[in-house]
């Protein structure tokens, strides 16, 4: 992706990689990443992760 980028004069700075696990079925997966629930559960995470960030 980097090299392809390059090729046509696009910034790049990092490779974002989305993975699911199809072994196992889990109530939130990409399918139903937009919803309510969802994406106040993601803030409440990012919230924690910014108060660790700040501690270090």
């Amino acid at each position: 992706m980097a090299y392809a980028a390059q090729n046509t004069n696009i910034k790049f700075s990092y490779l974002h990689v989305v993975s699911d696990n199809f072994l196992h079925k889990y109530p939130f997966d990409l399918s139903n990443e937009r919803k309510n629930v969802v994406i106040e559960n993601r803030k409440a995470l990012m919230k924690i992760i910014g108060q660790a960030i700040v501690k270090l």
